[in-house]
């Protein structure tokens, strides 16, 4: 599962941070490996997990990653690797979404595949730079054509067209 409300490795200066957690088969216990993305509360985040079986087993932890619909980023966000010889036995999958009021979170789908390109969504280079820069596809809110999501005046679609920032305001941007 991903451990991001409960385990208190994942909580750096009140920041929750997207987290991987596994079931050590070798001592019963759960191992939480912290990336250093940050949970955003109202952001959408694509997780990817690559479970890789071999003499030695790894689950590979990848959270918003930048190419999509074709090869694997070389690194990952967390990386989790069998301690000794025990092999991991993939049985379940959780999620913990928080408990109550504002903690509330949901899963979108679950896509299984043999490839990084398989379970990746491939998206135009403009939803690319709006996941880059957003965290969402989607254009709407701070991430709409034409919002101004840090008061420099320009809106995000002539932001992109010129290669500025869209959340650091960059007024000598346009000539």
């Amino acid at each position: 599962g991903f451990c991001g409300d409960f385990a208190s490795t994942t909580v750096v200066g009140g920041t929750r941070y997207w987290s991987l957690q596994v079931r050590n088969a070798a001592n019963n216990n759960f191992d939480c490996v912290r990336t250093n993305v940050p949970v955003v509360t109202g952001q959408t985040a694509l997780l990817v997990l690559k479970c890789s079986f071999g003499a030695t087993d790894r689950f590979d932890l990848y959270i918003n990653p930048s190419s999509l619909g074709g090869a694997e980023p070389a690194t990952p966000s967390a990386t989790w690797t069998t301690t000794g010889a025990t092999d991991i036995n993939f049985h379940t999958f959780g999620f913990s979404g928080g408990t109550s009021g504002a903690n509330q979170s949901s899963i979108d789908e679950i896509r299984f595949g043999r490839t990084f390109a398989d379970v990746t969504p491939t998206f135009t280079p403009g939803e690319m730079w709006r996941m880059a820069k957003f965290g969402t596809s989607a254009a709407s809110g701070n991430a709409a054509h034409d919002a101004d999501p840090d008061g420099d005046g320009i809106p995000n679609l002539l932001e992109y067209a010129i290669g500025s920032e869209p959340n650091a305001p960059s007024p000598g941007a346009l000539p």
